[in-house]
């Protein structure tokens, strides 16, 4: 293979415009909602092979949650149901934050560590003081 010249070496190649990743076909019609809103507020290249697999487990367990909260809902406070549904809420949601957080999907993975806005200290006085 010859040898590129200079000029040619400058040249800058563009990369393939990709769009996000297209959610799989096994994810039911809410979860794949949920991925696609995820994946299209996201730059092309966010997501690795290994990130598509917790996006996908990501997908699942919020849908699973809603519906766990949704039939909680219509339970009487206190009652044996409602406990079982809270103990399985309980249970799921930090699945969420963890999965959120390896993926850098929270809030905390989009503000900069030295930004205003999480060192800001408010002026004057307190809310509680007169």
């Amino acid at each position: 293979m010859p040898r590129k010249s200079a000029a040619a070496l400058s040249v800058v190649q563009s990369m393939p415009v990709l769009g996000p990743p297209a959610p799989p076909p096994d994810l039911d019609a809410v979860a794949a909602n949920l991925w696609r809103a995820i994946a299209q507020e996201r730059p092309a290249d966010w997501f690795t092979p290994a990130t598509l697999t917790l996006l996908c487990r990501f997908c699942r367990t919020a849908v699973y949650v809603e519906r766990l909260n949704d039939a909680l809902d219509g339970e009487p406070i206190g009652s044996k149901r409602a406990v079982v549904l809270f103990k399985q809420t309980v249970a799921a949601n930090p699945s969420l934050g963890i999965l959120a957080a390896k993926m850098r999907l929270s809030t905390q993975a989009t503000i900069e560590r030295r930004s205003a806005k999480v060192g800001e200290r408010a002026g004057g006085k307190k809310p509680w003081e007169f």
